[in-house]
């Protein structure tokens, strides 16, 4: 009886470790974290240019991130993740980049800040 309960606590304490380590990994892997809502506006218009295979927009959306993590306006980590994508793109991997776009879009709760993307023009 004794023996039967150090198994059975054995096995719960490495079933335990094995789903801790296993949300770890997933957790660490993720692709994308969250972004500013500058970050999801520049996602947008990237996928805009990689649906339309539009290398000269991609390189002014890269050069526009440049600028705006220069500036303090675009964390580091989430323009590393735009500029990897725009590589794709560079690398004319069209698929991949819209792939990868999608994934980093659908990954944040609240993608669009009324204030980060201009609202489209009334018609009278």
């Amino acid at each position: 009886m004794h023996l039967r309960n150090i198994s059975v606590r054995s096995w719960t304490v490495w079933l335990g470790v094995g789903l801790i380590l296993a949300v770890g990994w997933w957790w660490l892997h993720q692709p994308y974290g969250e972004t500013t809502p500058r970050g999801y506006a520049y996602a947008t218009a990237m996928f805009a240019a990689c649906n339309q295979r539009d290398r000269s927009r991609l390189e002014e959306i890269s050069s526009m991130i440049r600028k705006d993590v220069q500036a303090g306006i675009l964390q580091r980590q989430e323009a590393e993740w735009l500029e990897q994508i725009i590589e794709w793109g560079r690398a004319e991997k069209w698929e991949r980049a819209n792939r990868e776009i999608r994934k980093l879009m659908l990954r944040q709760a609240s993608p669009v800040d009324s204030d980060a993307v201009p609202a489209p023009p009334h018609e009278h």
